[in-house]
């Protein structure tokens, strides 16, 4: 069982997967649409899902009008993507953020051009039929509706009939258009963030702390301690994995490379020596170069005072050393 917490715009879920889908990596299944998928293997692909919770983004249980769908798979099979590029934009984004950010939505113009026209025709072909409005009031699970207040493609009134009509379900509109999770990414994170941790159990937090601590300290670190696991320790480092790697470490706001710099700051403050050769050695997991690391102790040197930073440099060089050894 794995799982997986990605959301984009698609209807995609996220929870624990066995059977068919036990082999998908959860960046993987995040790129499929889940209607689409049970739609054709019903018997199959819905047995092997449990205790899933649902996120939808920018999107609707009947999309636009059959018409218009079977007018674009036209457009698209007789001439090619090209067709309905030079349009999409407008429809994706809001015209500020197009002004602000043309490179990003340069490279999703791109990226949809090199469709395969053939393909995106079935998929025009298949929304024009989907309509779910009926099977709304089936779901049973925990749902998160997120629209794009200027979304012309999907609306707010959409998302509102589907939150209507599903129990429970909540419902947030951000200030983008039909790509939210471009335009306002970290929006659209600190959205789904809270919704996601409101549905894990203690056991779910302290596996996905688990992934962290591995895959910043390295499993090497991470398989020593669980070796030196007592009956005095055990639930302490219960605690460190759940809470500290699993809600601290796992938040969106904040890269891991960014808090490997702040974390090694911090302990030169304190003055944990053991911690910090720790972090050290994990903040080139994160991506943290040697330049970057020397510019926070002497950053420390400033506001910690010298003894402090004098004793991290020779902690780092060690370090540094040691790496090189291991060449």
């Amino acid at each position: 069982m794995q799982q997986a917490f990605i959301c984009d715009a698609l209807r995609t879920p996220f929870g624990r997967y066995g059977g068919a889908l036990a082999g998908i990596r959860a960046d993987d299944l995040a790129a499929l649409p889940l209607a689409a998928l049970l739609a054709r293997q019903p018997a199959s692909v819905a047995q092997a899902i449990d205790d899933v919770i649902y996120g939808c983004a920018n999107s609707a249980a009947k999309i636009g009008e059959s018409a218009a769908w079977q007018q674009r798979a036209a457009q698209v099979s007789q001439y090619g993507m090209a067709a309905i590029a030079d349009g999409a934009a407008a429809r994706w984004f809001t015209p500020a953020f197009c002004e602000r950010a043309p490179a990003t939505v340069q490279a999703l113009l791109t990226q949809l051009r090199a469709c395969d026209a053939e393909s995106y025709a079935d998929c025009c072909d298949a929304l024009a039929s989907a309509d779910l409005r009926h099977e709304l009031a089936a779901i049973h699970l925990p749902v998160l509706v997120i629209a794009g207040r200027d979304d012309a493609v999907t609306t707010v009134a959409d998302a509102e009939a589907m939150v209507a009509h599903i129990h429970g379900a909540q419902l947030v509109v951000l200030p983008a258009s039909h790509l939210s999770s471009v335009e306002v990414w970290l929006a659209f994170n600190r959205a789904l963030q809270p919704f996601i941790d409101a549905q894990l159990t203690q056991q779910q937090r302290y596996q996905q702390g688990m992934t962290v601590r591995r895959a910043v300290l390295g499993d090497a670190h991470v398989d020593r301690t669980l070796e030196n696991l007592s009956p005095l320790n055990d639930e302490f480092q219960h605690f460190i994995s759940r809470y500290a790697w699993g809600e601290i470490w796992t938040r969106p706001g904040l890269s891991r490379h960014t808090r490997s710099l702040i974390t090694i700051g911090m302990l030169i403050a304190l003055n944990r020596e053991a911690e910090l050769k720790m972090h050290l050695r994990a903040a080139f997991n994160n991506g943290v170069s040697r330049d970057e690391i020397k510019e926070v102790l002497m950053h420390a040197a400033l506001y910690c005072g010298l003894p402090a930073a004098n004793a991290a440099f020779h902690l780092a060089q060690s370090i540094f050393d040691e790496r090189d050894s291991a060449r």
